[in-house]
């Protein structure tokens, strides 16, 4: 009797067991590796969508892949996205997009026309990195093809990463980061910006936005200074330097790792910002002969690095209170080590936050110099 029982509660559940109700084949799907929204001047939506479009193998059995770059109009952003349907014939795969694009005129009217579609929306995923289309739109980032990259959409992904690691200017940012701080008192949040420079894309700049609307930019210096500040990753990039022994000279240090710290301290009931970074150096390169890899010429490299560092920290820091936007996050730590005082200041901290002085501290310290102690000796 159980058997038959079992038998049949498997025989009537059978029919509600369907496997992959949803399925989508891939020969019906079309995969999108980037995307971009703008907003042109009778007020509608232009959505970009970057596809990849699979063409039959070679001789080598090797298939390839090019990319098509698709835009549709329409009276908001999902509105827009789903007008592709009417000239793709495929279904779009918005969960590969690599790169979301916010175009300039978007985000100089207000960013409540694009949030609520990224917070809401299942699709594209919230680590998604965002740019900002400077001096042109999504849809031409989007179509320009890139050196060794034949989507434009990966490729900004990858530049992002590696120039963070190599070069340590722009610090990436997704689209939960993004919505974090717009959505968080006492910070405000920052995007690094794309143009294109004789045909050519380049990261150029950091977008910076005080509430709903950008209201300026930081240049490659003061981009550096809000790394230091605000880094996700700790290690990598370049520093350089004027040789201590012939300022036209150039010395190169690679940065390999630091840590950075901004607390708040009252001193004669002043608010003051104290910054402290501490950075790890090597020796990378030099432009000439000579030696420098000596105690006193080691720590007057030390000195003239931590000494950069400081300015460009200056340099971000004077540039954000000039706008009046809190890219730091200064409202945002006090809030967390000092609530009593942030509730005296958060109702007029957009007043307040421009003249607050800052207490900048930086140590470095070489602590080797990559495959030689010692400099190149020419015959």
């Amino acid at each position: 009797m159980p058997r038959r029982l079992l038998l049949f509660i498997v025989i009537f559940l059978l029919p509600s067991c369907s496997a992959c109700w949803d399925i989508r084949e891939l020969n019906n799907s079309a995969v999108c590796t980037g995307a971009g929204v703008e907003l042109s001047r009778e007020g509608k939506f232009i959505f970009s969508g970057q596809m990849v479009k699979p063409s039959a193998p070679s001789e080598s059995g090797t298939q390839t892949s090019t990319a098509v770059v698709l835009s549709a109009s329409g009276s908001g952003v999902a509105d827009a996205a789903r007008r592709f349907m009417l000239s793709l014939s495929r279904f779009p795969e918005w969960s590969s997009i690599s790169t979301f694009v916010i175009g300039e005129e978007l985000a100089r009217e207000d960013l409540a026309l694009l949030v609520d579609f990224l917070l809401r929306n299942r699709n594209p995923r919230p680590t998604v990195n965002l740019v900002l289309s400077r001096g042109c739109t999504p849809e031409e980032v989007l179509s320009l093809p890139m050196p060794l990259s034949p989507y434009s959409g990966k490729g900004l992904e990858t530049i992002l990463d590696l120039q963070e690691k190599q070069l340590g200017i722009y610090v990436p940012t997704n689209v939960h980061e993004f919505i974090h701080k717009l959505t968080t008192a006492g910070i405000e949040p920052v995007v690094p910006q794309v143009s294109i420079e004789e045909k050519k894309l380049f990261i150029s700049g950091t977008a910076v936005f005080k509430g709903r609307r950008i209201v300026g930019s930081l240049n490659e210096t003061e981009s550096r200074g809000y790394r230091w500040m605000n880094a996700r990753s700790f290690n990598g990039g370049i520093i350089d330097l004027g040789s201590p022994q012939n300022p036209s000279e150039l010395v190169s240090l690679e940065v390999k790792q630091f840590t950075g710290k901004t607390t708040p301290k009252l001193e004669q009931d002043q608010l003051k910002m104290k910054v402290t970074i501490r950075a790890e150096l090597v020796f990378y390169e030099k432009s000439k002969s000579g030696e420098l890899l000596t105690l006193s010429w080691k720590e007057e490299m030390e000195r003239l690095a931590a000494q950069k560092i400081k300015q460009e920290i200056s340099a971000c820091i004077k540039k954000s209170q000039l706008l009046g936007s809190d890219i730091l996050g200064w409202g945002y730590i006090l809030q967390k080590h000092e609530p009593q005082l942030w509730e005296s200041f958060s109702a007029n901290w957009d007043d307040f936050f421009p003249t607050i002085e800052s207490d900048i501290e930086v140590e470095t310290l070489i602590v080797n110099s990559m495959l030689s102690q010692k400099s190149f000796r020419f015959r």
